[in-house]
């Protein structure tokens, strides 16, 4: 199949990228960063220009919508830019799909896309889940929103609370935890999530659905800092801060063995492996960050 993928050059996107690939698709790239790999065509734009969307949809068979902003300290300090991008970009897109007749939208959401707690990220994956859906309703787009839980893994953009617990452990730095430490994530590793989101464009039982993308075991963020400290480092310490943060999430995931039914699909890396995973990757980073004189 012919598809587009936006964001492509991202953390998720290019992980769902060398999965299509691996398939045997044909894959477009639109992104404002270069493409991670040369064996794409890859198109450098905005996903808000609406006339290099209009010509690259009517090529394609199917979209998966990644682009966005997802930084909730980015989107805090950009409200109007977030709304812009997350919410118009995939109204484009789906006119687009509804001039050129695409057979497949697939779109990147969130597990905690009604979880007030994410403020106007969250209202931006809500949002686009009602525009999708109205899409739908009224001229009859196929469809599948994939809501995300925590992502981690390789090409992370070194924000994530694993990649800081592992980079800090590593660096022999306390370990620090915002509130009680007893909020949990699902944490998915992405290469997991990539495998799931190709799934979602291989099952015909997926589409118009909202399927849930994550690890059927949920980990505390105190857990994880343990877990971070017997694989990487068992001398750092954990320290408590009084958290400041209203943007946490708090919801527990719903819905998850529903959707291995849906894709007959289940993650395969455990955290454990995950963690091990990611204190090679920056160790690695690391040493080629060394500049020798």
């Amino acid at each position: 199949m012919r598809i587009l993928v936006t964001g492509g050059s991202g953390f998720i996107g290019s992980h769902i990228i060398d999965v299509l690939l691996e398939q045997g698709h044909d894959v477009t790239n639109i992104d404002i960063k270069p493409a991670h790999r040369q064996d794409i065509k890859h198109l450098n734009g905005s996903i808000l220009d609406r006339s290099l969307i209009d010509a690259v949809v009517r090529d394609v068979d199917a979209i998966y919508h990644i682009g966005g902003f997802s930084n909730i300290n980015f989107v805090k300090a950009h409200p109007v830019e977030t709304i812009e991008l997350n919410v118009l970009s995939t109204t484009y897109l789906l006119d687009a799909c509804r001039k050129h007749k695409v057979s497949h939208f697939i779109y990147a959401s969130s597990v905690y896309a009604f979880d007030r707690s994410g403020h106007l990220y969250t209202t931006s994956k809500a949002l686009s889940e009602r525009i999708i859906e109205d899409f739908n309703s009224l001229y009859n787009i196929p469809y599948t929103i994939l809501r995300y839980a925590t992502v981690y893994g390789p090409r992370n953009r070194n924000a994530d609370v694993i990649y800081i617990f592992v980079k800090k452990a590593i660096e022999g730095d306390p370990l620090e935890i915002h509130g009680s430490g007893m909020q949990k994530r699902n944490f998915i590793h992405v290469r997991d999530l990539a495998e799931a989101s190709v799934k979602a464009l291989e099952n015909t039982e997926a589409v118009n659905k909202k399927l849930v993308i994550a690890h059927s075991m949920d980990i505390s963020i105190l857990e994880l800092a343990e877990r971070v400290k017997d694989i990487v480092n068992p001398d750092i310490e954990v320290r408590f801060i009084e958290s400041t943060r209203d943007n946490d999430y708090k919801g527990a995931v719903d819905n998850i063995e529903a959707s291995y039914n849906i894709l007959q699909w289940k993650p395969s890396i455990s955290i454990e492996n995950g963690l091990a995973e990611m204190h090679i990757d920056i160790i690695s980073e690391m040493r080629t960050d060394v500049k020798i004189y």
